[in-house]
Formats: structure tokens, sequence, C-alpha cells
């Protein structure tokens, strides 16, 4: 599989940021991590945010192979 080098750098600086903010809040990061995953509309916005970019990643933009399919 290979890897867009480009895409795992957005990635990363995405995820240390959301983790950067979370670090930071006047809450702990359990209680916030809790109180997100408590409505199931907030937690699909959270996997919305990552699931693109990490399948960004993994496919590198690539087109799929017909014979694959």
């Amino acid at each position: 599989m290979k890897v867009s080098p480009l895409l795992l750098i957005v990635l990363c600086l995405f995820m240390g940021f959301t983790f950067w903010v979370m670090a930071g809040a006047e809450q702990s990061l359990l209680a916030f991590g809790a109180q997100l995953m408590s409505s199931p509309d907030t937690a699909q916005a959270v996997f919305v945010s990552a699931g693109p970019l990490l399948y960004l990643v993994l496919r590198g933009g690539r087109e799929p192979d017909p014979g694959k399919l």
C-alpha cells in the first residue's frame, strides 16, 4: 500500500492540533471525550473530520483498479 506523504503530514497536523486543543480545555480530556461521545450527532462530527483524511492518506489520490472491482 502506497501512502501519500503530503496527506499523511496533513492528517498528523490535524490530529496533533485536535489533541493540543483538547489538552488545553478547561475540563479534563476524558470528561470532554465522554461528553462528546454521549451524543450520536457530536460523535459523528468527530469521526467525519478524521475519517476522510485517513481515507485520503491510505488511498493516496489513486484511481481504483478496474480489475479489483
